[in-house]
């Protein structure tokens, strides 16, 4: 059973946050952590996906704040895709696999 969780990083000088649904673990969605001249930093706490700083509380598919200091902000969607590592260089010789 895959557990749902945040991931914070930073790619290719792009803050983003991997962030996968508590409702479904098999859903998830990447995102700009920037907001304005802000970078969130997002966790779980207690089944929610929670900005450390503000404590605002975001909807894990759509990036939307649901309440809290941020509340009605947009996290900017990125794009990403699931694939078996064995596959990803063939369509992608020169790029890099994600490791923790």
């Amino acid at each position: 059973m895959q557990r749902f969780g945040v991931i914070n990083d930073v790619v290719a000088g792009l803050e983003i946050a991997v962030v996968s649904d508590p409702a479904d673990p098999q859903r998830w969605s990447v995102f700009s952590r920037r907001l304005d001249d802000e970078v969130v930093e997002l966790e779980v706490e207690e089944g929610r996906i929670v900005d450390v700083r503000t404590g605002s509380v975001w909807d894990p598919v759509r990036g939307l704040a649901r309440s809290g200091p941020l509340s009605g902000d947009i996290l900017d969607t990125m794009p990403g895709f699931t694939s078996f590592p064995k596959d990803f260089h063939t369509f992608w010789p020169e790029g890099r696999l994600w490791q923790p």
